[in-house]
């Protein structure tokens, strides 16, 4: 084991059990209530601008902003988050992320939103990057895949009951606005609370980028598909569903089953992330979601079945991000983990602005079938990735 391990491991003996439980615990409900925002919001907002007669491609240009927004306040998190401590610079991200969502239906207008999207991108880009360093630094070793899939499920939980909430909303008034900033507000007081004794990130340094991201690339990427798949969906699948002759409320749903399915296969994905070769695994899903998007035009139109489809594509989006945090947490510690975190957020944020904004443009010139195609284009992207670093770690070994 490295010193800095061993030291890892010596800070993190000063939390007590009950303090672990109470840590872990409040991290992975602030994220359950941010992914409840994103599953809430994007549609949304989605539908909001569609009625407004803004066209798809510019839509999706006002999703991906967010994405940009990471990707400028990057380099300077691993410093701030190592300065404030985790569960403070995500207590004044969820507040932040309030005040600009309560802007929005105050300036209900595409151009009014652009910058007020970047906003809310670059304060919950410190949530994503905070909390992933966070849930791994106190994690153990021998349950890492376990205890970052509870983390996932909480997330998944999130993504599944956003859409949900619309569907008893509804659409056509500003109380998922009201019902949005609550959520947020709600976890910044059990989150300044909660016990960090140990979970420290001091040392790292912007020059570090380069080297974490060459020592794992394919867990740090695994991002990109997650986000530019995700995103994509939430943003347009609503829109593809109308298009095709079929009703909001089942894209709706179909999107909550998403979520679903990462609730229920997140934990025996974690364990078997425990279990077997983790990069390995992290390949093996990557293929299957590949020929599983592809499919989607075959199973969406099939009721009853297209529920249980988009449930076991849910569970296998959800399992990527599972098992890409785990290898994060297996590989860094310390400064590393903070400033690889904020990596996997860089990537979601251009995820976030590749998915949706290549599903805009691909619906906009080819039609409703354009979403299937830019969210293959989006892992065909990554599938190289993990690939190459199998190879060069096996090189290594011979």
């Amino acid at each position: 084991m490295s010193a800095d391990a061993v030291q890892q491991e010596k800070d993190m003996a000063a939390l007590t059990p009950r303090q672990r439980l109470l840590s872990l615990g409040a991290v992975i409900w602030a994220m359950g209530m941010v992914t409840f925002i994103i599953g809430l919001t994007f549609p949304f907002l989605a539908i909001i601008l569609k009625r407004q007669g803004v066209p798809t491609d510019l839509i999706g240009y006002s999703t991906a902003v967010q994405g940009v927004a990471v990707l400028a306040i990057a380099p300077f998190a691993p410093r701030l988050i190592a300065f404030l401590g985790p569960n403070k610079s995500m207590a004044g991200a969820m507040a932040g992320s309030a005040l600009v969502l309560a802007l929005l239906p105050v300036f209900p207008n595409v151009w009014a939103w652009f910058p007020l999207r970047f906003l809310l991108g670059a304060v919950s880009s410190f949530l994503w990057i905070a909390s992933e360093a966070w849930i791994n630094a106190v994690a153990k070793e021998e349950t890492r895949g376990r205890v970052i899939s509870v983390y996932g499920i909480a997330g998944a939980a999130g993504f599944t009951l956003g859409p949900l909430m619309l569907t008893f909303t509804g659409t056509a008034t500003d109380l998922p606005f009201a019902i949005a900033v609550t959520a947020l507000l709600l976890p910044c007081l059990p989150l300044l609370l909660a016990p960090t004794d140990g979970v420290t990130f001091e040392g790292t340094q912007a020059g570090g980028f380069k080297r974490v991201l060459l020592i794992a690339p394919a867990p740090i990427l695994i991002t990109f598909i997650f986000a530019g798949s995700e995103e994509a969906i939430h943003t347009f699948f609503a829109l593809f569903s109308t298009a095709l002759g079929y009703t909001e409320e089942l894209a709706l749903h179909l999107i909550a089953l998403i979520g679903l399915g990462g609730m229920i296969l997140g934990y025996p994905l974690g364990w078997l992330a425990d279990h077997v070769n983790r990069l390995n695994l992290l390949i093996a899903l990557t293929l299957v979601i590949l020929g599983a998007v592809l499919a989607i035009p075959f199973f969406f139109p099939l009721p009853g079945l297209n529920y249980l489809y988009f449930l076991l594509l849910g569970g296998l989006l959800g399992g990527t991000y599972t098992v890409g945090m785990t290898l994060l947490g297996e590989r860094f510690e310390g400064a590393d983990l903070v400033t690889a975190s904020t990596l996997t957020t860089t990537f979601w944020g251009i995820g976030a602005v590749t998915g949706p904004g290549l599903a805009g443009e691909a619906m906009h010139s080819f039609g409703p079938y354009g979403l299937i195609g830019a969210i293959a284009v989006v892992v065909l992207i990554y599938l190289p990735i993990p690939l190459w670093e199998r190879w060069r770690l096996a090189r290594r070994r011979a």
